[in-house]
């Protein structure tokens, strides 16, 4: 089929090829790329369950997330085998897949390139410039192209199945080069069967046209991308037992909220990288206004096909667009060519104006000033929201890292059961198992979720089943967020009895609470709640604006709480602490350690405060029972020692306050643990180490009244 010959087909070979230019082109815009992806270089938790299933592949447990649960957990099969690679011969998987992510960035601007050559083929290389550079300035590109993820291979590998198609179309190539990298594009994400058959449409559209349908025409495409995808799938049936993805039945669902999450996800893209719709629009003027129709309802086709499925399946819960990437080349090679257009229909209505040569020069000042523009704008635009994402994935990395020491740690760590919606990291780190919250790599919750009246589900992970969670009693269950529940799956979980009777919240630092089974507690019976309502106010007030938000908040649902709900009174009274209402703080900590005797810092905060008011020796047994479940707690220890000291126990206390201040030195307690540290030292006859505390609290305080006190009483030998 000759695109050439007809007004709807594609434009013919290029007759002005400049390799040396178009490398050098590609080279300064992909290493200008490299630079702006350095500066947003995380590996997402997420390519982490990847790296599970490749790793249990190489040790030969199958592709499996725990051990004996067949389940699919991911939706980038290629790029799970891929992986598989590097844990056979001992490479960093996470660094590997960087590498990856590079060079697949790295063939997505030659794919586009070429594609902008193929559909413009007599230009200079120069001319298709803009779209590299837009390329190049797009953040979300550079976010998830060291993501660790598969979204840059899975752009390039779209790309390149569109660059084949055309070819195809100006007689330059047949269907099964197009038909084979779209079977690849397949097998890295499910969405690449979409693109197939979006492709499919167009040929037979054109065929029909044409009135030159035969279904063995269809053979060159159909094959390759078949005998790729079919194996897979019978793979997936009889290995998995489902036609689709895990992580597709917790996802997605059919609802208005999911439209109303995907309008909203496909406006942002718009706003960040679309031009406000522009390039959506474009596809469709350049299919009327040009001779190539077909070329560019190809691509309109590529685009907005996929802008519909994105909006109808109600986004990515990843942020920054990276559902949108695979066709964000598309897109602005289609801008591309309308500049390009514009500027010549510019130039040649000035040169009616003017002179040819005038024209020319202002024609290339507006191009340039235009592309600085759009590229500035690309560039700056998303930036901060980037960068705020960039800070966000590595302080919650650092917690999920936090927590796989935290479980190697424990006692036959291979043996706990530990449930989160973060999952990646403490997975891969740990020989434990891990309870996804959400679904993605349970099939229970994927399949059966059971949603509870009053817990509102705004976040995008909606589904979750508290009974099944409950029934398999985690031995953990981390909050990605703190002791803040965000997600509808942990805030449901206040929602049970026995998850607010058999679980107590311990600390692996101060910010970094997690909920531990109670030891040697039977398991009570399991009561729903009859409404999530007094957690949706909870998790309002623990993240208020304000101390006097908070306040009123909590104060609304303490009357809504379970009789077995503590953490309500708790968090208020540790507020009201911070405001030096002490009198109203003691009475709502000690309401909520007779709900709950081990609400950790209810009994740390409660004993500073009877330390203050002279019941010491009720301070020391608070705190002491404080650090017996949460050791590992900073202010807890800082508590214990500082009850110790008031209690005149100096040698118990110096311990304690060392433990304080090695757990957290830059704690808001610290320069008072370290100034009754030096107590306890000076009164312990070892002058030497008061000195060296009392200075130490000096250097961080230079106006603390009790060192420089103390350091005096040393100078004069008191």
């Amino acid at each position: 089929m000759n695109a050439g010959s007809s007004d709807h087909r594609g434009p013919t070979r290029s007759t002005d090829n400049r390799p040396g230019l178009d490398l050098l082109v590609l080279a300064v815009c992909i290493v200008a790329f490299l630079l702006h992806c350095l500066e947003y270089a995380v590996v997402q938790d997420d390519a982490y369950i990847s790296f599970v299933y490749s790793k249990n592949m190489a040790l030969g447990n199958g592709l499996v997330f725990n051990l004996g649960e067949r389940v699919e957990g991911y939706t980038n099969f290629l790029w799970t085998l891929i992986h598989v690679l590097p844990h056979l011969v001992g490479l960093e998987a996470a660094t590997t897949s960087q590498v990856l992510g590079f060079f697949s960035a790295a063939g997505l601007f030659a794919a586009t390139l070429a594609l902008a050559r193929q559909v413009r083929p007599s230009d200079s290389s120069l001319s298709y410039t803009p779209v590299l550079v837009l390329l190049a300035a797009n953040g979300s590109l550079a976010l998830w192209t060291l993501s660790g993820m598969e979204t840059l291979l899975f752009s390039m590998l779209v790309t390149a199945g569109a660059l084949t198609y055309l070819r195809q179309l100006a007689g330059r190539g047949s269907g099964w080069s197009t038909g084979a990298i779209f079977g690849l594009a397949a097998l890295t994400r499910p969405e690449g069967l979409l693109f197939f058959a979006l492709t499919c449409l167009h040929w037979l559209s054109l065929k029909l046209l044409d009135r030159d349908l035969r279904i063995s025409d269809l053979v060159p495409l159909a094959v390759p991308f078949l005998s790729l995808v079919i194996p897979h799938f019978v793979f997936r049936v009889a290995y998995y037992g489902f036609p689709l993805p895990n992580t597709f039945y917790a996802k997605t669902g059919i609802g208005s909220e999911y439209v109303v999450d995907g309008l909203l996800y496909t406006w942002k893209f718009l706003v960040d990288y679309g031009f406000w719709g522009l390039g959506l629009v474009v596809p469709l003027a350049l299919a009327v206004g040009t001779r190539a129709r077909a070329v560019h309802l190809y691509v309109g086709l590529m685009i907005w096909g996929y802008a519909l499925y994105v909006t109808a399946v109600g986004g990515d819960t990843l942020p920054q667009n990276r559902f949108y990437l695979p066709i964000v080349a598309l897109m602005y090679l289609e801008l591309g060519e309308f500049g390009h257009l514009a500027a010549r229909a510019f130039g040649d209505w000035l040169s009616r104006m003017t002179t040819r040569a005038l024209a020319t020069r202002a024609q290339l000042v507006c191009s340039v000033l235009l592309l600085a523009t759009m590229g500035y704008y690309t560039f700056y635009h998303a930036r901060p929201q980037i960068q705020h994402v960039v800070l966000a994935s590595q302080e919650h990395n650092e917690g999920l890292h936090e927590l796989a020491d935290y479980i190697n740690s424990q006692p036959s760590s291979g043996d706990l059961l530990v449930s989160s919606t973060a999952i990646g990291i403490p997975r891969y780190f740990t020989d434990a198992s891990i309870l996804d919250l959400v679904g993605l790599t349970d099939e229970v919750i994927a399949h059966d979720p059971k949603p509870l009246p009053g817990i509102r589900s705004a976040h995008r992970l909606r589904s979750y089943n508290v009974r099944y969670v409950m029934d398999r009693a985690p031995n953990l269950i981390y909050f990605i967020s703190g002791e803040r529940p965000i997600p509808p799956a942990e805030k449901a979980l206040f929602m049970s009895q026995r998850f607010r009777q058999g679980y107590y919240l311990t600390y692996m630092s101060d910010d970094r609470p997690v909920y531990a089974r109670r030891p040697g507690v039977s398991q009570p019976e399991e009561l729903i709640h009859s409404s999530g309502e007094f957690v949706e106010l909870y998790s309002r007030g623990l993240s208020a604006s304000s101390q006097d938000s908070t306040e009123a908040i909590l104060r609304e649902a303490i009357p809504l709480v379970p009789k077995d709900f503590a953490y309500a009174h708790a968090w208020l009274g540790r507020r009201l602490t911070d405001q030096g209402r002490l009198d109203e703080a003691a009475t709502l900590l000690q309401e909520a350690l007779a709900i709950d005797s081990t609400c950790v810092k209810a009994l740390a905060h409660l004993s500073i405060l009877r330390g203050v008011s002279g019941r010491v020796p009720e301070a020391v047994d608070l705190a002491r029972r404080s650090v017996e479940l949460a050791p590992l707690s900073h202010y807890c220890q800082y508590a214990y020692g500082r009850a110790l000291v008031a209690s005149g126990r100096f040698e118990s206390a110096v311990p304690v306050l060392l433990e304080a201040l090695k757990l957290d030195g830059n704690a808001p307690t610290s320069v008072d643990a370290g100034f009754r540290l030096g107590v306890a030292c000076y009164n312990l006859d070892a002058p030497k180490r008061a000195r060296v505390a009392w200075e130490a609290v000096l250097r961080a305080d230079t106006g603390h009244a009790g060192a420089l006190t103390g350091i005096q009483m040393l100078d004069e030998g008191t």
